[in-house]
């Protein structure tokens, strides 16, 4: 068997003649006389061992093994063993399962739990009352909880946090059924329940919505518009703001109509419309109103010749340069262009490809003659709108050709071929050039030429400036960044922009370098760039970020204490009343840690302790927080004791925990206890320093004791 020590004891079996022989044996050997009484020596089997329980309703079963051996009773019943040889044996409690409900169970805090024949022959196991929670969310995918469905102590006070996820805001907490829960603040994203029955503890959270504002400029006044955003329509004859209802966040597609005013003149919207306009991270959109005027293009004599545009009625940007073709058909050969060139200017009215100025509406018609075209023919490429002298050139079919006038004739053309302007074209100037013209989805700088359809062709050039695109920071992350980049910029024409947004950084502001690069509205995430020359732009991005709040349970009112929310930074946030307010805490995952060793007097302290699915609380001093999805966090404190073991008497034994031991316990925690007698010295009694512990029995051996402040826990032997 084992001894108090844990060492090994060989017992032998003696028999009282055996014993008597030694003794005599032993007496003549040293000459010493001496008159031996014979005693039996103590039993080496039969012992008998009792195992009872605190803390299960009575009528509940539960069972212990020892030896191999299991016997199942009904509380408040022990089981007995009996025939039990001298030995360490150890029983290792099991978890038992609730009579009535599957949702209940009763844990020890102990894994095992020793006892020693023959010197103890009794223990008993306490148990603690679990319920199961669940944590639920409502309505589904709105958020999350911590901690999460799990058993917890009957009685704990659990610190619980909700989660939002993006687009929804935490409303309330609500438990089901009420009798099983206490919640310390049902509006607060982080508190405290009580757990005292089975149920539900349910985190609410409501969908957030926004609005997203349209501004516009370029409109005369009183002028009628609209948007139609996610499908419904929303405007106004006197603002230049029109602000939708609010959505909840999401992608969503919109439109801006063109303005009519009178038959002949419009305002087109750039941009015009979006598929996946961003709420909440993109609150407002600018919108350009750009003046066109109708043009109406025609034939004489009809039938005859065709033109680009075709022949019928459109509208074109005023002031805007753009492309005119006639095309030879039906026996008819072009002659010239008819217009009023006080409201359209031609470049040059013989060619039958040249360009128009828009200066207001009119009919510009294309006359043709009868005639043949031409077998072999000359093509002459006219360019418009570069420096006197800049070298420029085409490419026909596999031949280059280059000019410094504004002319070249490429002679001799036999057959089909396709044709392309040079691009870009420096303009002498660093970060400036010439780039052929768009004219809404027409671009001027190449196309195809069959024989005889035309005899000269021109090319639009557009001056444009090389801007530079940047973001500050250079890294948002996410796919964040500008809707235009680094590139060649036509001068003097709006382009739409917009900031997109990552999942830590939002837009702050547009700043450009230099007066040639603008932006409509420099605090607006969607607005217009405008070019007048090179330069920079550079989207300032601003780290998201949000307010965590630290709530406290447990503290006396008025102590001192402390949140570092990322362990290791050394920079601690304090308070001495129920909340310390982090602000500014940039959107993101963060650790936290708690200040420990609150002490409370000699011998004593405040530490941070959740129920940890057993029976015993553990301490937890660190976390994490998730901004901006848990803006709250709730700590509960637990007073700890020191408590020293010790024996005293006339024949003093040992106890476990050792003696001269300082043990730190929760307070109201109940911990076995156990004597242990030497040859020297039997048990006695259990007692404790004032305030220190209570027994469940202070005459047993082995018991429990009820922690309840620091002090001394003793031993006695006689």
């Amino acid at each position: 068997m084992s001894d108090n020590t844990g060492d090994t004891i060989v017992i032998a079996k003696w028999s009282i003649g055996a014993a008597l022989g030694v003794l005599i044996v032993a007496a003549l050997m040293f000459g010493t006389v001496a008159n031996v009484v014979a005693t039996a020596p103590p039993p080496v089997s039969g012992y008998t061992v009792t195992i009872g329980e605190t803390g299960l309703p009575s009528g509940q079963w539960w069972g212990a093994t020892v030896n191999g051996v299991t016997h199942y009773v009904k509380a408040p019943s022990s089981n007995v063993f009996t025939g039990l040889s001298a030995s360490t044996y150890y029983y290792y409690p099991a978890t038992i399962g609730s009579n009535s409900s599957a949702n209940t169970r009763w844990v020890s805090y102990s894994y095992y739990i020793p006892i020693y024949v023959p010197t103890q022959l009794a223990n008993t196991v306490a148990y603690t009352e679990q319920f199961y929670t669940t944590f639920a969310i409502t309505p589904v995918s709105s958020g999350s909880t911590t901690p999460t469905s799990n058993w917890y102590n009957a009685g704990s006070e659990v610190a619980i946090a909700g989660y939002d996820a993006q687009g929804y805001s935490f409303s309330k907490w609500t438990v089901s059924p009420s009798g099983s829960f206490t919640l310390a603040k049902s509006g607060s994203q982080a508190t405290e329940v009580k757990i005292t029955g089975v149920g539900t503890v349910t985190a609410n959270f409501k969908q957030s919505k926004y609005s997203t504002s349209f501004s516009e400029v370029g409109l005369p006044s009183t002028s009628s518009w609209s948007v139609v955003f996610d499908g419904a329509s929303s405007s106004s004859t006197t603002a230049s703001t029109i602000t939708t209802a609010a959505h909840a966040a999401g992608n969503y597609a919109w439109s801006v109509a063109p303005v009519s005013v009178g038959s002949s003149v419009e305002y087109v919207a750039v941009p015009a419309s979006g598929n996946s306009l961003n709420v909440p991270n993109q609150p407002s959109q600018e919108i350009v109103f750009i003046k066109e005027v109708s043009l109406t293009f025609a034939v004489s004599p009809s039938p005859s010749g065709t033109t680009a545009p075709a022949a019928g009625t459109g509208f074109f940007v005023n002031g805007s340069v753009f492309p005119v073709t006639a095309y030879n058909g039906g026996g008819y050969i072009f002659s010239k262009w008819s217009l009023n060139e006080s409201k359209v200017g031609i470049g040059s009215s013989s060619s039958q490809s040249t360009n128009a100025t828009v200066k207001a509406s009119t009919i510009i018609t294309a006359k043709f003659v009868s005639g043949s075209e031409c077998t072999t023919c000359s093509l002459k490429f006219t360019e418009i709108g570069l420096p006197t002298g800049a070298a420029w050139g085409v490419t026909f079919g596999p031949t280059n050709y280059v000019s410094s006038t504004t002319s070249l004739t490429v002679v001799g053309i036999t057959g089909a071929a396709s044709w392309a302007a040079f691009e870009p074209v420096g303009a002498g100037h660093n970060n400036l050039a010439y780039i052929p013209a768009y004219i809404g989805t027409t671009y001027t700088g190449s196309g195809y030429y069959s024989l005889g359809s035309t005899n000269s062709i021109e090319v639009v050039y557009t001056e444009y400036a090389w801007v530079t695109v940047n973001t500050n920071p250079s890294s948002p992350g996410g796919g964040a960044g500008p809707t235009q980049t680094t590139g060649w910029y036509q001068m003097n024409t709006p382009y739409p922009l917009s900031a997109i947004d990552s999942t830590t950084y939002t837009f702050s502001s547009w700043s450009t370098g230099g007066k040639n690069v603008t932006v409509g509205k420099s605090t607006s995430s969607s607005t217009t760039l405008t070019i007048a020359g090179p330069g920079t732009l550079t989207l300032n991005y601003a780290q998201f970020s949000s307010t965590i709040r630290f709530q406290e349970f447990g503290l006396p009112t008025g102590t001192t204490w402390a949140i570092d929310l990322t362990v290791g930074t050394g920079v601690w946030f304090t308070s001495s009343n129920q909340w310390i307010n982090i602000t500014d805490v940039p959107y993101g995952s963060w650790s936290w840690s708690a200040l420990t060793l609150i002490y409370a007097g000699t011998g004593a302290v405040w530490n941070p302790m959740t129920p940890s699915g057993g029976a015993i609380p553990t301490n937890t001093a660190t976390g994490s927080v998730d901004a901006p999805f848990q803006t709250a966090q709730a700590v509960v404190w637990g007073e700890e004791f020191s408590d020293t073991f010790a024996v005293s008497g006339t024949g003093p034994g040992t106890t476990n925990p050792t003696p001269g031991s300082a043990v730190w316990y929760w307070s109201g925690l109940v911990v076995p206890i156990m004597s242990e007698n030497t040859s020297t010295g039997t048990f006695n009694a259990w007692s404790a320093s004032t305030g220190a512990a209570t027994f469940a029995s202070s005459s047993s051996a082995a018991t429990f004791a009820t922690i309840t402040g620091t002090g001394t826990i003793t031993a006695k032997f006689t």
